[in-house]
């Protein structure tokens, strides 16, 4: 029988007035020391347009978790067993919610292949108002580009990268062909340049050595780190000067893009005109007209977007689209040209259509395509 994993504890004297606070603590602490010389510490990073304890604590209970300790800002949450002394139901981790900015870090020393697939990231996908922050290959780049600028004698040992559409016509081998590359070695810094440039492909998952300060930790797309050893206020500085900082703008934009109405006219003339605002993702690879009518016909089904009605026209590209989000039923617009796609959100539209639209952009489209804020 396998041994049952525990969540790392904490001083229960101790209150946190914000999650800084709380890193400091891990940081400074020996709790940290006892985790990663049996763990990795994961940090899961969300972006969520809910802003009170209590309707956060109601999603928890929806999906059999309850908060059993509260360290100021912090909650201690465990996953409330459905199955009877099964030690697999076992799921426990620190929440930290930033209302002010929208986002959400679970902090857990259990598994990322396991118990973090089984039931956290579940919860987060089928909450409409709350799901992953978006980690795509450029930033993942800018992160690995700074590191190794800081610690020259940094290495990556890992890393997955795959081709998509958008980056294999910039293969120069074999362009036509669907990739998945896995590497370990010791000159990852040195192999993903060329695989890139040989292949096309993009960096989606990246496992970093700092020798300068025996760290080392993980990056991947999927909006979960991890430290896995080493010197913890390493790795919550890149946290705090990279990660946290694009999922707080990726919530500015998305929750910028709604449809809004204001009243027009006066007394029984008056009536309630729509305004929309769209979020803008920008293509660095141009999108052809195959491309989208590919799109069309089989990506956005396959996504759970499928099309209610379209118009394409080939030349100076335009597309101009009604999909439906399937988890949510709720219906929204599409606009593109060869350089950008808009998507302009009906009255309905959630926080988590808008994410995981931009991650099937980053999925099947073009891996570096970015958000921007429209009007």
């Amino acid at each position: 029988m396998k041994d049952e994993i525990t969540l790392f504890e904490i001083d229960r004297k101790e209150t946190f007035p914000s999650e800084r606070s709380f890193r400091e603590y891990l940081a400074q602490s020996s709790v940290l020391h006892w985790v990663l010389e049996h763990y990795d510490l994961y940090i899961a990073v969300a972006v969520m347009d809910i802003y009170d304890a209590g309707s956060l604590e109601r999603i928890l209970n929806k999906n059999n978790f309850a908060i059993s300790e509260r360290f100021g800002t912090i909650w201690r949450v465990r996953r409330i067993s459905t199955l009877a002394n099964q030690a697999e139901e076992n799921f426990e981790f620190y929440l930290a919610p930033d209302w002010e900015n929208g986002i959400a870090c679970f902090y857990t020393n259990f598994r990322k292949t396991e118990e973090i697939k089984r039931f956290l990231m579940p919860m987060i996908g089928k909450t409409p108002n709350i799901d992953s922050f978006v980690i795509y290959p450029s930033l993942i780049q800018r992160v690995l580009d700074q590191v190794f600028e800081e610690f020259p004698l940094g290495r990556i040992k890992e890393f997955t990268a795959k081709t998509t559409p958008g980056t294999a016509a910039l293969s120069v081998k074999r362009p036509d062909i669907k990739r998945t590359m896995m590497y370990w070695g010791d000159d990852g810094i040195d192999t993903y340049p060329e695989m890139h440039d040989s292949y096309g492909t993009a960096i989606v998952r990246a496992v970093v050595e700092l020798p300068e300060s025996q760290t080392k930790f993980k990056l991947s797309h999927e909006g979960v780190i991890a430290l896995c050893n080493g010197d913890p206020a390493v790795f919550f500085e890149l946290l705090d000067r990279f990660v946290l900082p694009e999922a707080k703008r990726q919530h500015a934009i998305v929750t910028h893009a709604t449809t809004r109405y204001v009243s027009v006219g006066t007394g029984s003339r008056a009536y309630q005109v729509p305004i929309v605002f769209p979020m803008k993702i920008r293509l660095r690879t141009p999108l052809r007209y195959y491309r989208a009518e590919s799109m069309l016909q089989n990506t956005f089904d396959e996504s759970k977007f499928p099309a209610l009605s379209y118009f394409l026209r080939e030349g100076s590209l335009f597309l101009d689209a009604v999909l439906v989000d399937a988890n949510w039923q709720n219906h929204f617009r599409v606009k593109a040209n060869e350089d950008w796609i808009k998507l302009l959100p009906g009255k309905y539209t959630r926080l988590s259509t808008l994410l995981r639209f931009y991650q099937m952009v980053i999925d099947n489209l073009d891996p570096y395509a970015t958000l921007e804020v429209e009007g």
